[in-house]
């Protein structure tokens, strides 16, 4: 458990050397994909901090992508809902390169990474209606919206099935 906090701390600090440096003796170890107290490993910590760097690191030295966090989120699902497009083109090439990544895996909602999606991108089209599109927040949603779409793209050309449920 001691060691798994260490590595969750470095990530979340983005402190990326110290990251490599013990992820490559916990793997040695078999204990990279450590949980915390919420079911997440360094690898889902990294996806919900936009560290794509990170998470290539992780992945390249054994990190399970598609490993369930507390709520059934892979670190897929965090990317997704967040529009972490450099995350996910990570995922997306190490599934081209044949890294099993579970595209249409539902969390324990029944919720699929691209469901995440386009969940996030209605939410954030509602918003936008409510908001003056030439605010500073309108511009914000604009931008946050395409990111959110363009994610949902790059998730369908991953595999990803619309129609599951």
């Amino acid at each position: 458990m001691f060691c798994s906090r260490l590595l969750h701390k470095a990530v979340a600090q983005g402190r990326r050397a110290l990251t490599y440096a013990l992820a490559r003796r916990f793997a040695s170890l078999n204990k990279i994909d450590e949980k915390d107290a919420e079911k997440r490993t360094a690898l889902h910590l990294a996806a919900e901090k936009n560290q794509h760097l990170m998470v290539s690191d992780l992945i390249s030295l054994g990190a399970n992508v598609n490993e369930q966090d507390g709520l059934g989120k892979t670190p897929l699902h965090l990317c997704a809902e967040n529009g972490y497009l450099r995350v996910l083109e990570v995922l997306k090439n190490c599934k081209d390169s044949g890294v099993c990544v579970a595209v249409n895996l539902a969390d324990h909602c029944g919720l699929t990474p691209l469901h995440c999606a386009a969940l996030a991108h209605t939410i954030l089209a509602m918003e936008s209606r409510r908001t003056d599109s030439a605010s500073d927040m309108g511009r914000f949603l604009k931008l946050r919206k395409d990111q959110i779409l363009e994610g949902i793209n790059c998730l369908l050309h991953m595999g990803g099935k619309p129609e599951l449920q």
